[in-house]
């Protein structure tokens, strides 16, 4: 979390020098020692840069393993490609459970 204020300052000052007409944003392994609020912080920057960028085509994806960012948010499953949302923690629980047994199963196989 150090990091994200100096981030989004950076990421601003590059959007209003370079004035793109789409922004992707990459973010890996976010949830990584992040307590909830700080989790709350990243979305907050995503929303406050979702505003800031009217008209742009802005694309954050974000890498993770924490269920509070998939609140809300258009998952996608990257075994399948497919779009998700989940309603709540258990529906989440069942998916990541069910996945890492494809992956166990895979692996077996190779």
């Amino acid at each position: 979390m150090i990091g994200v204020g100096d981030l989004a300052r950076k990421m601003k000052r590059e959007i209003q020098r370079t004035d793109p007409k789409e922004i992707w944003i990459l973010l890996d392994a976010v949830g990584s020692g992040l307590s909830i609020d700080g989790i709350q912080d990243i979305k907050d920057l995503a929303k406050a840069v979702i505003e800031d960028n009217q008209g742009t085509d802005l694309y954050f994806v974000v890498s993770t393993n924490e269920y509070e960012f998939s609140i809300g948010a258009d998952n996608i499953d990257v075994t399948t490609f497919k779009h998700m949302q989940f309603k709540n923690y258990e529906e989440y629980q069942k998916f990541i459970l069910k996945t890492s047994e494809k992956k166990q199963r895979r692996y077996k196989n190779g």
